[in-house]
């Protein structure tokens, strides 16, 4: 297997550019998506950026509006260096007008929509949510994704990572490519509706939202080259990301997660 570092493209990227990829079924020349939750990518585009009126004196502009069978969902999108925790109040403000009968011609067929928030790592969003699920707010009342765009070349790889979905063990030969991953002693777990695997070094009671132990990601690329990505590192700093591909070479990646947080 050939293993190749990946960077992170820059943290700002205009809202229009992430539109304009999820309204077009994520066909975007040069782009490849991988982890991408399956109901995320089910969801089919209404409207974007349409003027919504509240009734209250002021309009607003969802990102997108989508709908899967019977359901209807509210996306708000954030990449940016700043800013990004304030898509927390926007989408749930969007959710509750969409449902209150005080929209326009956008409104959902199928009752009040399923906010998404779709940001860059955010460890105050995490917080925020964590706070909000440990105090009585259903887990299944709102979607939160995280992107992380990786440079390869020319082209754009663009990472999904449903932190609210659950995960259930699994065994290390579910893992892709797990025959040339150095991981001895790795606890694997699959996340619920999505093909991403995530490591640690010891067994979790459930999937944390706010991580104090290091961990590895691994998740199918789109394309027919059966290619994966691979993350790790620990709870701070930015950590390590590779590209991994059965053409192009042999060896074995060494996942070296260091101490946990205290």
């Amino acid at each position: 297997m050939g293993w190749r570092a990946l960077q992170p493209k820059g943290r700002f990227l205009r809202e229009k550019v992430l539109q304009k990829y999820f309204a077009h079924e994520r066909r975007q020349d040069g782009w490849r998506a991988a982890g991408i939750p399956a109901w995320f990518a089910e969801l089919k585009v209404k409207a974007a950026d349409q003027v919504e009126e509240t009734g209250l004196g002021y309009i607003y502009r969802p990102d997108l509006i989508c709908s899967k069978e019977n359901r209807s969902y509210v996306v708000e999108l954030k990449h940016a260096d700043k800013f990004e925790p304030l898509g927390l109040a926007e989408v749930l403000h969007h959710s509750w007008m969409l449902s209150a009968g005080t929209m326009t011609s956008a409104r959902p067929d199928a009752g009040q929509p399923i906010p998404v928030l779709v940001t860059q790592h955010n460890q105050w969003l995490r917080a925020s949510l964590s706070y909000m699920f440990q105090n009585g707010f259903r887990r299944d009342a709102i979607r939160y994704v995280e992107l992380t765009l990786l440079r390869d070349g020319n082209q754009t790889l663009v990472w999904f990572d449903d932190i609210t979905a659950d995960w259930v063990e699994c065994d290390v030969s579910d893992v892709p490519h797990h025959d040339l991953l150095l991981a001895p002693g790795i606890q694997w777990h699959q996340v619920t509706d999505a093909d991403t695997w995530i490591g640690v070094n010891d067994k979790l009671q459930e999937r944390p939202l706010l991580w104090r132990v290091p961990y590895v990601m691994v998740s199918r690329l789109e394309g027919p080259q059966d290619e994966v990505l691979v993350w790790q590192g620990g709870p701070i700093g930015a950590g390590r990301y590779h590209l991994g591909s059965r053409a192009g070479g042999h060896g074995c990646l060494p996942i070296t997660l260091g101490a946990s947080q205290r």
